[in-house]
């Protein structure tokens, strides 16, 4: 008999992430961010989610054992923005029985029919802005940095329950050195570049950063597909989180004869160190090591695109070639040798070209399912 609890106290929370961490014993590509971070995104009073959105969590037992996990939330910005009653669900895991999956999933149907919700769509932590996606190609190679990772009998679950591909992201990799195209490095050496201006993120100024940067993100992404605005106080919260494994040297901003024009953001890959640890103590040495040689990390060899954002009047100018021109420049004088660029929309038809040429290949494909809660 399988039974389902709902999730309520710090140890239940701690419990819920803990369960990955028996799941994935064997596999020698899965890592977890340290469980204390993790706990804090199911709690209302420490994530700025809940400011907009509800969730609630839930654990499968049998006989006593944990045997699987889920989260729901509904996130009221998203629904309002979309015209919309979809509840999200998230955080999945679960061994290998459908029987198992096939109550965890009927518990959040249940519980979003509860809240009036018509759909159900994931996985999102959250809800966008946390990170979404399910891996279902590209499970011969480890995660980089802040990308989900899954086993690979989830997708037959899922589409075993009704669910059905909504949108699929896809990462791109470089192995060695990105190829230059001629077309950028003709762009970067015409008059035009003499508008263009850089500076690096001041983490010195971390609040101000994150209000500057909270405003281009918003603007630049404004009506792509399941864009969620945020306020300035969540997203700062989040680069609370994210700050130390930010190398300001590659985080940078780009202005048009003075004007904010958008920024690159590419992350060293923790996940590295977290995964060659095997357990959270992993992240207090990366943390050591970013401190003992200034940023420098010896041991990080791979680094992840994450984001190349433009306000939205420069995005058909071509000036968004400059900010990839200068994470090259940077990608070559950091020594690393790896570069993901994702997660990258399956339609992004000004990108992917552009990725190609630079001699990135297709290494991983994530997914949002979804299904209608109206069926019988």
């Amino acid at each position: 008999m399988i039974e389902i609890r709902k999730v309520t106290s710090n140890q239940e929370r701690r419990q819920f992430f803990q369960f990955s961490c028996k799941l994935y014993k064997d596999d020698p590509y899965w890592v977890s961010w340290p469980i204390s971070a993790l706990v804090e995104m199911l709690e209302p009073m420490k994530c700025g989610f809940y400011t907009h959105g509800v969730a609630e969590a839930w654990l499968a037992y049998r006989n006593g054992k944990i045997v699987g996990r889920i989260v729901g939330s509904i996130d009221k910005t998203y629904n309002q923005a979309y015209a919309e009653q979809t509840a999200f669900f998230g955080f999945y895991e679960c061994i290998n029985d459908p029987d198992v999956a096939k109550t965890l999933f009927g518990r959040v149907e249940d519980w979003g029919k509860s809240h009036d919700m018509k759909r159900l769509q994931g996985p999102y932590a959250l809800n966008l802005n946390y990170g979404a996606g399910m891996l279902i190609e590209g499970f011969d190679d480890a995660p980089y940095v802040g990308m989900p990772y899954n086993l690979p009998y989830y997708k037959h679950q899922l589409e075993s329950l009704g669910f059905r591909k909504v949108k699929d992201f896809y990462a791109f990799r470089v192995r060695g050195v990105p190829v230059l195209p001629r077309s950028l490095e003709r762009l970067v050496k015409s008059d035009i570049s003499k508008r263009v201006t850089y500076r690096e993120l001041n983490l010195r100024n971390l609040r101000e950063e994150s209000d500057f940067v909270c405003d281009l993100y918003n603007d630049a992404f404004e009506g792509h597909w399941g864009h969620v605005r945020i306020d300035r106080s969540e997203f700062y919260q989040m680069a609370l989180d994210w700050v130390e494994f930010l190398d300001p040297r590659l985080f940078v901003f780009a202005f048009f004869d003075g004007d904010p024009m958008g920024f690159c953001m590419v992350v060293p890959d923790a996940f590295q160190v977290l995964r060659a640890i095997r357990n959270p103590v992993g992240l207090l040495l990366y943390l050591a090591q970013r401190i003992l040689t200034l940023g420098h990390q010896t041991s990080i060899t791979r680094c992840r695109f994450d984001t190349v954002c433009l306000r939205k009047k420069y995005q058909r100018s071509g000036l968004g070639s400059f900010l990839y021109w200068q994470f090259l420049q940077r990608y070559l004088d950091s020594g690393f040798t790896e570069v993901e660029f994702s997660p990258t929309l399956e339609d992004n038809s000004m990108i992917q070209p552009l990725m190609v040429r630079m001699g990135a290949q297709r290494s991983k494909v994530y997914r949002i399912f979804g299904r209608s809660l109206e069926r019988e």
